[in-house]
This record gives structure tokens, C-alpha cells and sequence, in this order.
């Protein structure tokens, strides 16, 4: 063989064996990328009220604007995401009143008084960006506004009708026809009903039914059909129902109990947690008839309690507790004003506002619209 040949064979031979006896390197993992949240807002901004899709460090889209203010504000998504209803409702000038010396979040000193403030409704094409006012529907207080499962917009209302006081009602008249009323339904006799908007946006009532108010157990217009299965909603997501688990780990309790000692579990409300990947969620629920989510929480990262910063918030306030790994928001229930999102794995406060109204998650089937 030539010496040149030689050469080379023992040349690629030698360098064969040096790659392998060389130590390999794991590559360093990637960190799979942290889930994107997107906020929906409605923010007061120069004498109107805009609707605001919100990413924490990002710039905020205008989604629609509104004239006048935020106070009231509501938002129901139709089922595909297409559309959205923005209905600013002058009863909602709160959130949940329930334990003495709570802190309700009144309407803001320059908006008007919720008596003077006149029902506004809005249809927004999402994809478009195009917006058009509704009127309100024609009998009634407003009291819903969604969409059916076909993605209809709806509308429920109440009217209130004159009882004799002294006797049982048994039905109710309307339009000539009787309408019978559950005997076991608690509270003051009224009527509800359901309209459907036309394609020429004009309000048609199809169903009518009499229900009671006036009473927690009172039902109002849940008693509709058309109540059930109506699009999500802010005031729904914003419930301060919270479903969770007791906590019952005698360690956690006794760190609790240290962090909080004027809080002690009993018959008027008990430490819960909501489970996380990163850190849990420790909420006082205060148990008075329903229970509630009150606004006293700690972050659990390992077996460190922490408060979360800028909350702002006591066990008297009533608050919507929303966890979608590894996020958490806070806000003040059914109406969604002062909310608090925080990042589970850093417990940093990502966005806070003192002047939204009706913030919630933008729900995740649609937030790439």
C-alpha cells in the first residue's frame, strides 16, 4: 500500500477512536415555553370604556369602544367566538355585600349614580372588529345577555307584577294567559321572560314564565329554558363560589394559623387550597349560608407561605379566585373590578388595575381570535 495511503487510513482511524472515547455532553433541556394568558378588560379611558385583550408585557389591544363608563360592564362570548355581547348593566355597581364592615368596590366619584345610569348593549363581531348598539328588550329589567348553544344572541328579563299581599298566588297573568308559579319558590312573585334578537335586530319574546325575587334562594330568570346552556359569561366566571378542598395537614394549619390568627376554621369559614403544578393556593372561604372566596390568600411554594404582593385584599373582601397553571387572577366577584393576576412559579404580581371592570381570562377556545 502507497505511504500516502497509509497515512490517511491511520489518520481517519485515529480520529475515529478520539470521537469514540470522547465524553458526550447531555445537551441542557429547553424549557418547554411558559403558556400564553390573555386578559379581557374593560377599561375606562378618556370618557369612554374600552374592551381591552390583555397579554402581562405586552401592549394591550383595543377590542371595541364604548361611549361612557365601565361601571357595570358585563361580556358574554357566543360558543364559537365570533361574537361577543357588552352589556354595561346600572344594577352592578358591586360586587357580593355579605360580611360586616365589607368592602364593596363602588362605582367611580365621576361616573353617574346607578340610578341615573341608562342600560347599554353592544353586539361585537369579533373577527371583523365591527360593533352596533342594541336596544333593550321591550318588557322588563334586563338581567342576562348571552348566547344560546346556536350562537343566537338572548336576552332575559324581569318584570314585576302587583300581588294581593295577604293571599297565596298561585299564577300570574300576562297577555291573557296564566302562568303557574312553584309553590315551593321563595320570595316575591314576578315574571320572566326570554327574547331572541331578529336578524333586523329587534328583540322577539319566545318564552314567558312566573318566578319569585327578592330572596337568595329566589331563582328570577333561571327558570327559564333559555336559561340553560347560555354562553360563558363574565359574571359567571367571576363567581366567588370556590370549589376546593379543605385544608386538613396539621403543619399547614398551624403555619396558617400563624400567619393569620385572627382567622380560625370553624362553622363561619375554613382555609381551602386550590392545587397547582407550581405553588398552591391558600383561600379563606367564609361559609354564611353559600360559602364564598374571601380576599385573605398565601401562596404555598414547597412548604413556604407567601403573601402575594400588591393584593390589597382582607377576609372581608368577597373575590372570584381564577387558577389556570401556572397563573392565578384575583378579582372582585361578579363584577371583575381591582384584579391581581400573579405567575405561580415566580409569585409575582404579572398586572393589576384599580379603575378595570369585568376582567376575566379571555376564555381559551378563543383566544387566537
Amino acid at each position: 500500500m502507497p505511504r500516502t495511503a497509509i497515512s490517511l487510513t491511520l489518520v481517519a482511524w485515529l480520529a475515529a477512536g478520539a470521537c469514540a472515547q470522547a465524553p458526550t455532553e447531555n445537551p441542557r433541556p429547553t424549557p418547554p415555553p411558559k403558556p400564553k394568558v390573555t386578559l379581557s378588560v374593560l377599561e375606562p379611558s378618556g370618557g369612554t370604556c374600552e374592551w381591552r385583550r390583555v397579554e402581562p408585557g405586552r401592549n394591550a389591544d383595543v377590542v371595541a369602544k364604548f361611549g361612557g363608563d365601565c361601571v357595570g360592564g358585563r361580556v358574554a362570548w357566543s360558543p364559537n367566538g365570533s361574537q361577543a355581547l357588552v352589556w354595561f348593566d346600572p344594577a352592578l355597581s358591586s360586587g357580593t355585600i355579605l360580611l360586616a364592615g365589607n368592602r364593596p368596590d363602588a362605582a367611580p366619584p365621576t361616573a353617574a349614580a346607578p340610578a341615573t345610569i341608562l342600560p347599554r348593549l353592544w353586539l361585537i363581531a369579533l373577527l371583523s372588529g365591527q360593533q352596533r348598539s342594541l336596544p333593550v328588550p321591550p318588557i322588563g329589567v334586563l338581567k342576562a345577555s348571552a348566547f344560546d348553544p346556536q350562537g343566537r344572541p338572548m336576552a332575559l328579563t324581569m318584570q314585576t307584577v302587583s300581588v294581593p299581599e295577604s293571599q297565596p298566588v298561585h299564577s300570574l297573568k300576562f297577555e291573557g294567559r296564566e302562568f303557574s308559579l312553584d309553590p315551593d319558590l321563595d320570595g316575591i312573585p314576578v315574571l320572566v321572560h326570554a327574547y331572541r334578537l331578529t336578524a333586523d335586530d329587534r328583540w322577539q319574546r319566545v318564552e314567558t314564565k312566573a318566578s319569585t325575587t327578592g330572596s337568595d334562594m329566589a331563582p328570577e330568570v333561571h327558570v327559564l329554558k333559555a336559561a340553560r346552556g347560555l354562553s360563558v359569561r363574565s359574571t359567571e366566571l367571576l363567581s366567588p363560589h370556590l370549589e376546593a378542598p379543605a385544608v386538613e395537614a396539621a403543619p399547614l394549619l398551624a403555619q396558617l394559623r400563624e400567619a393569620a390568627p385572627e382567622l380560625i376554621p370553624g362553622d363561619e369559614g375554613g382555609w381551602v387550597q386550590v392545587a397547582s403544578r407550581p405553588a398552591r393556593v391558600l383561600v379563606w372561604r367564609a361559609d354564611v349560608e353559600f360559602t364564598f372566596a374571601t380576599g385573605r390568600l398565601f401562596f404555598l411554594s414547597g412548604d413556604r407561605l407567601v403573601a402575594p404582593p400588591q393584593l390589597d385584599r382582607s377576609a372581608k373582601d368577597i373575590v372570584a379566585v381564577m387558577v389556570r397553571d401556572p397563573y392565578v387572577l384575583v378579582a372582585t366577584d361578579t363584577v371583575g373590578t381591582h384584579p391581581r393576576l400573579y405567575d405561580l412559579n415566580s409569585l409575582q404580581l404579572l398586572f393589576k388595575s384599580d379603575t378595570a371592570w369585568a376582567t376575566t381570562y379571555w376564555p381559551v377556545s378563543q383566544e387566537g381570535r
